[in-house]
């Protein structure tokens, strides 16, 4: 297993020099989440990480090598000469950077294009939130940073934008269905953790705010030919299908 400090390190030395550089690429996965989230950091919501995920534009992806290649990340050849139109690998001291061209893909697709730029070394909250709510097997890790973002909103660190989740579940009925079941399943695990106290309360009270907006917001027609199929037909897809 590799040392905390160095996964923590790698993702550190790359926020810094994004935040540098102004390189349009982003931190995404466990590290975004702990550099962004106060309560990722301490309390019944840490957890380990094993590796580093970033998002690229697709134009800048040279220029980002080169920045990887000067904090001594040896890129996985084989593997960026076969994928390098949509992921990237690399390696620093046994630490394992993804790195996502544009699209972050799990279950669903997110596209990142014109999202990248300006300052900040992580996608926003709202866009981890949405990284992470889209992935159908979801783990404990994913839970526990989800209830963390849910947790620093409720106590006013950063604003979740509502009206981008229920505007893209509005649109399709297979996102709408994936954010709707892990909603439930964090309502579930902060209550059988948590049973009644402060923590169950914030996260229960911002799940019901991100389902109210979802309900709220007018289906396309897309949307609704879809929910007539229903769950008879996969709306996802997992990530080793791809």
């Amino acid at each position: 297993m590799v040392e905390q400090a160095k996964v923590l390190g790698a993702a550190s030395a790359l926020a810094t020099a994004i935040q540098e550089t102004h390189v349009p690429a982003r931190l995404l996965g466990g590290t975004a989440v702990y550099f962004q989230c106060p309560a990722a950091r301490e309390g019944p919501f840490t957890r380990s990480y094993h590796d580093v995920d970033a998002i690229v534009e697709e134009e800048a992806v040279g220029e980002f090598t080169q920045i990887l290649d000067g904090l001594g990340f040896v890129a996985d050849k084989r593997f960026n000469t076969l994928y390098g139109d949509k992921r990237l690998l690399f390696n620093r001291e046994g630490v394992v950077l993804d790195v996502f061209v544009r699209y972050f893909e799990q279950c669903h697709k997110l596209d990142f294009k014109g999202r990248l730029s300006g300052s900040g070394v992580a996608v926003s909250p709202t866009e981890l939130l949405l990284t992470k709510l889209q992935i159908v097997e979801i783990n404990e890790k994913d839970m526990l940073d989800l209830m963390a973002i849910l947790v620093d909103w409720a106590m006013g660190h950063y604003t979740i934008d509502t009206l981008t989740i229920a505007a893209l579940t509005a649109k399709d009925w297979g996102w709408h269905t994936t954010i709707g079941d892990n909603l439930e399943k964090l309502r579930l695990l902060a209550h059988q953790r948590f049973n009644h106290s402060e923590l169950d309360d914030q996260v229960n009270s911002q799940v019901q705010v991100i389902q109210d907006a979802m309900d709220q917001h007018p289906k396309s027609l897309a949307w609704t030919l879809r929910a007539k199929v229903g769950r008879r037909v996969r709306w996802y897809t997992l990530p080793d299908e791809k």
